[in-house]
């Protein structure tokens, strides 16, 4: 006698039948299907499979008739990131046997524009069906945000961070930012290397001997600095101040504040003001004031554009003191040729002015060519090009008249000024040989008198 006997496996996906034929007992495709109906599989059969079986008439083991569908569960989603937070840098050893730890390579730079990260979607998840007909349910994959803070910005598919300016690379709890703020809580030395950051500064603590800051922004040293290079755009402001060894060199493109300055050279677009200067080299396009409990100026040489306001000025040990006052003369050749250039752009507009009636006469005659009217539109724009140029060079012209007349007005201020000082204001000296007291030095018609008051 044929039987059928019918196996699930354990996951209901799949059916499988052993069949044994007798002779007298035929199977047909109907018995096998009953069969499997009766043992509950109702997905997925193969129909196929069963009519060559029955065709065959061959006894079968496990063969596989009916396969469910199934689940899939969604995957869920990725987030690459391009960048990683630098650890702790060894420094680099040269090929000569030495040890840099001045080139340390501390922050990581990135320019706008970069990618910084990138997610891959989660997917969603494929519902199941077993053979016997029973739908097994599926979990969608998990979805995580890219996490973002300042100056980044995400695509518009949200799928990828950029960096929306020149920064530091920073990720804090999987939150990427781009900073244009750094601070370095522990100073500047063998620790972090040469410091190059485009945005401001926060330093705690000291700069020690022969390390540089560039910084495009405003640095604050909240300690001193040591024989170090400063190239700041912006303000800078040391709590403490600077001992130069007469090694460093400080350029600051804005206000510059600090307790005191000794064997530096600094050079100031703004104002300058501080508790002392020793023996240092000055050069401010604003004003200098040095007060404060001691608030002297003691040796090297001070230059200010505008004025020099100082409680004391030299020393009673006769230590030789050059003080500036003014407009320096690439200033003034500056003036001289910015006048000739915009005399002789004038001169240009009149004639182009001149050339352009001409053409437009032509055109209410009716009688231009199509080459004259090129020339014309070329004339309009050259014309508007001409006078861009006037106007912008007649701002700077009239800023550098107002520069000279404030200097012109300029005036150095002390409570007392000691013997061996030299006082310059543009080309007129004046000689302190005896200690003068509560007095401003300023120039007066040709030559330069010490009031008081």
């Amino acid at each position: 006698m044929s039987s059928i006997k019918v196996f699930i496996s354990d996951d209901y996906y799949k059916a499988f039948i052993s069949v044994v034929f007798t002779d007298d007992d035929p199977v047909e495709v109907e018995d096998i299907i009953k069969t499997l109906t009766d043992g509950h599989v109702t997905y997925g059969t193969d129909l196929e499979v069963i009519k060559a079986i029955c065709a065959m008439k061959e006894s079968v083991v496990n063969e596989l008739v009916a396969e469910g569908q199934p689940h899939i569960h969604g995957l869920d989603s990725e987030i690459t990131l391009t960048y990683e937070n630098i650890k702790l840098p060894r420094p680099r050893v040269l090929e000569d046997g030495t040890v840099d730890f001045k080139h340390l390579n501390l922050l990581q730079k990135i320019k706008e524009g970069e990618v910084l990260a990138i997610k891959t979607p989660s997917t969603k998840g494929i519902h199941g069906m077993t053979v016997t007909g029973k739908e097994i349910r599926s979990r969608n994959g998990k979805d995580s945000k890219l996490s973002f803070g300042e100056n980044v910005t995400i695509s518009e598919n949200g799928l990828r961070l950029y960096a929306a300016c020149d920064g530091i690379y920073k990720c804090e709890n999987n939150k990427i930012s781009i900073l244009n703020y750094l601070e370095f809580p522990n100073g500047v030395g063998v620790q972090t290397g040469d410091i190059d950051f485009k945005g401001d500064i926060f330093i705690t603590g000291n700069v020690i001997n022969n390390y540089k800051i560039d910084c495009d922004g405003n640095l604050t040293i909240n300690g001193l600095i040591e024989g170090t290079d400063l190239n700041v755009t912006g303000d800078i402001t040391i709590t403490k101040g600077i001992t130069g060894h007469c090694e460093s060199t400080v350029i600051c493109g804005g206000n510059f504040i600090a307790k005191y300055i000794d064997n530096a050279d600094i050079r100031v677009k703004g104002n300058l003001e501080a508790g002392e200067i020793l023996n240092s080299k000055v050069m401010c396009d604003g004003e200098v004031i040095v007060k404060g409990k001691k608030g002297h100026i003691i040796g090297g040489e001070i230059t200010a554009k505008y004025a020099i306001n100082a409680t004391t000025i030299g020393s009673k040990l006769g230590v030789i003191t050059l003080i500036n006052l003014g407009v320096d003369i690439d200033s003034i050749e500056e003036l001289k040729e910015l006048k000739a250039f915009i005399a002789n752009e004038i001169e240009t507009e009149r004639k182009l002015k001149q050339f352009i009636n001409i053409l437009e006469g032509k055109i209410k005659k009716r009688i231009i060519t199509s080459d004259e009217t090129e020339t014309l539109e070329r004339c309009y724009d050259s014309l508007e090009q001409i006078q861009f140029v006037i106007k912008e060079k007649t701002a700077r012209l009239k800023t550098l008249r107002e520069m000279l007349l404030k200097a012109q007005q300029g005036q150095v201020k002390t409570e007392t000024i000691y013997p061996d000082t030299l006082v310059r204001i543009g080309r007129h000296s004046y000689f302190v040989d005896e200690a003068v007291l509560r007095s401003i030095i300023k120039k007066s018609h040709d030559d330069i008198v010490a009031i008081g008051f």
